[in-house]
């Protein structure tokens, strides 16, 4: 009975790795270079204030830069992509 119990738990701790390991490689790839932004996890809640999960994404885009004669594409979120050309540093 322990040896059953023990395998369950077993298989209960990898769903949960691989369940995090997916999040977090979602989370990078939505990651701003500048700012490090990223998915946030929230809470959609209806008139009867029931709660179901959702995730704020930031707005992120791919920009060619120039830094010290180098063309890098930098992933960024459009508020800093328009302060930056606000301040004339692209």
């Amino acid at each position: 009975m322990l040896d059953f119990q023990y395998k369950i738990f077993i298989n209960y701790k990898l769903i949960w790795t691989k369940f995090f390991i997916f999040i977090w490689l979602y989370k990078m790839a939505n990651r701003s270079d500048l700012s490090g932004k990223w998915p946030r996890a929230s809470q959609k809640r209806s008139h009867s204030m029931h709660a179901t999960k959702k995730w704020s994404k930031p707005n992120i885009i791919r920009k060619w830069v120039d830094i010290d004669g180098m063309k890098l594409r930098i992933k960024m979120t459009a508020k800093e992509y328009k302060k930056l050309r606000k301040d004339g540093a692209i």
